[in-house]
């Protein structure tokens, strides 16, 4: 559903010790771990065979177990989003800084509003540069030295830019806040790789057990395909997913992430074809990136709801639309016993009429309604919070994988691709490679999962790198085994000889 069709029900809100290192940029790379799962293909219902899981399943329902029969009903809780501080952190370190104002209050209101998480959506700083990293990190000391955990992620003004866009540069985003910031940390589960670009982490409240995925700016094939493979790893969890840019005005899907800063990755569509559909225990997307308040309501391919929030209040500066903020933050108020998630949107420099004449918080920009108890920004959704979750993953999705790279260097030539499919549906790509741009081709083969995610490298399958190698040809088997032909000309002398390559299974 988009913006006119969703179906709102308004709602009126009544220093830790640091480490040595931790400035210090981690090394980028790590490797990956093959994704043991398929893609689906087709967008819809249910998804065959169910196994063992299936006895749980019928048990569940026929027995009408619910989560207040087991046990006692969770508390009441909140999660706090803070969108976009990009404009704070670039106005610089003071004591007036919104920024901090926001970190204090979560802190001081942690008790009264039973905050038990807190997620940053991206945009940590505008300019990438030292001076806003500093702004950033001591913002998050506040949360730090309150004991309060709180995940981050970057988003594109936290890349470095180059080349009229952005690279996959997040060295200073990682210097603050990588993998060793938050290790150690109870609730911090990890991250893909040795950079804290992707990562995940854990909270509970009572019986309710929830996974928090947090995915880098346009996220890569090998973001998408490490968070398949986490969410499958975490079947009892119940998921949110959170990524910069994801929704749009109007509540439409923001699909041109990469494209406007010209970067690999993938939008909102991507996103949701290939990750959050398939997953039954996925039910909340968030994201910030577009200056705008949306929530748009999709059903996932086993017909359960994914709520999906947008939030981003940039724009917001004193009494007028420009670049600032004006101390904007969401909370969702999770009521188990009813059901119903509660989205409270409010500033936390109320009073301040430098801001706000006569103090009253009020939106000044036309993206949204201009009232802050308008039901843009305070409304409420159902969420099933008394039923145990039960898992399943589609492997009959609306799309299988959209465009990807198969070479692994952009660089040099790549000609006469060939591919073979087993019926598991992993495939072996074979290639001609001249990446160097010497002129001299070798063969290269890739394997890949039916989803699209890398079941072996990229590397060469002829065992003469000499001369030259042409017109490669691929069979795999139904166990995955596979030979390459090729027309080999090693010598160099003209004349080429047909070359045979048999592999096992990767």
């Amino acid at each position: 559903m988009t913006k006119g069709s969703r179906s709102f029900r308004p709602f009126t809100p009544h220093r830790e010790n640091r480490r040595s290192d931790r400035r210090r940029p981690s090394p980028t790379g790590g490797l990956l771990r093959r994704a043991p799962f398929l893609f689906p293909r087709l967008r819809g219902g249910g998804g065959g065979g169910l196994g063992i899981l299936g006895i749980g399943i019928v048990f569940l329902f026929l027995a009408g177990t619910t989560l207040s029969e087991c046990q006692p009903t969770p508390e009441e809780f909140s999660i706090v989003l803070l969108p976009d501080t990009q404009y704070y952190s670039a106005s610089g370190d003071s004591s007036g800084n919104p920024y901090y104002h926001q970190t204090t209050w979560i802190v001081e209101n942690r008790e009264a509003e039973k905050i038990r998480f807190v997620l940053h959506l991206g945009d940590m700083t505008d300019g990438n540069t030292e001076a806003e990293w500093v702004v950033a990190d001591k913002a998050h000391d506040i949360l730090d030295a309150a004991g309060i955990p709180y995940t981050v992620i970057p988003g594109n003004h936290d890349y470095t830019r180059g080349g009229g866009g952005i690279i996959r540069d997040t060295a200073r985003y990682n210097a603050w806040f990588g993998p060793e910031r938050f290790a150690g940390k109870p609730w911090y589960g990890g991250s893909l790789g040795a950079t804290n670009d992707n990562n995940y982490a854990f909270f509970t409240v009572g019986a309710l057990k929830f996974l928090v995925v947090n995915l880098e700016y346009a996220p890569t094939r090998d973001a998408i395909c490490w968070a398949n493979d986490l969410i499958r790893r975490h079947p009892t969890h119940r998921v949110i997913v959170v990524t910069h840019c994801y929704l749009s005005h109007g509540g439409q899907g923001a699909d041109n992430c990469a494209d406007v800063y010209d970067m690999a990755g993938g939008g909102a569509d991507t996103l949701w074809e290939e990750l959050i559909q398939r997953h039954s225990n996925v039910f909340l997307v968030l994201s910030g990136h577009i200056n705008d308040s949306e929530h748009v309501e999709r059903r996932g391919v086993f017909g359960n709801v994914v709520h999906e929030v947008l939030t981003d209040y940039q724009f917001e500066a004193a009494r007028a639309c420009g670049r600032f903020g004006n101390g904007w933050l969401r909370l969702l108020r999770f009521h188990p016993a009813e059901n119903r998630v509660d989205v409270v949107t409010k500033s936390v420099e109320a009073g301040n009429t430098t801001l706000f004449v006569d103090g009253v918080p009020w939106f000044f920009c036309n993206d949204y309604l201009p009232n802050p108890e308008g039901k843009d920004h305070q409304f409420s959704f159902t969420y099933d919070m008394t039923t145990p979750v039960v898992y399943r993953f589609s492997e009959e999705g609306s799309t299988t994988f959209h465009d990807r790279t198969v070479n692994a260097t952009l660089t040099g030539t790549h000609l006469t691709p060939d591919i073979d499919r087993s019926v598991t549906g992993e495939s072996v790509v074979v290639w001609e490679d001249d990446s160097n741009g010497n002129g001299l081709f070798e063969i290269y083969g890739r394997g890949l999962s039916a989803g699209g995610c890398e079941t072996f490298p990229a590397r060469v399958l002829n065992a003469v790198s000499d001369g030259q190698q042409r017109n490669p040809a691929v069979a795999i088997d139904d166990a995955g085994n596979f030979v390459v032909v090729w027309e080999d000309d090693a010598d160099g002398n003209g004349l080429y000889q047909i070359m045979g390559r048999g592999f096992d299974a990767a």
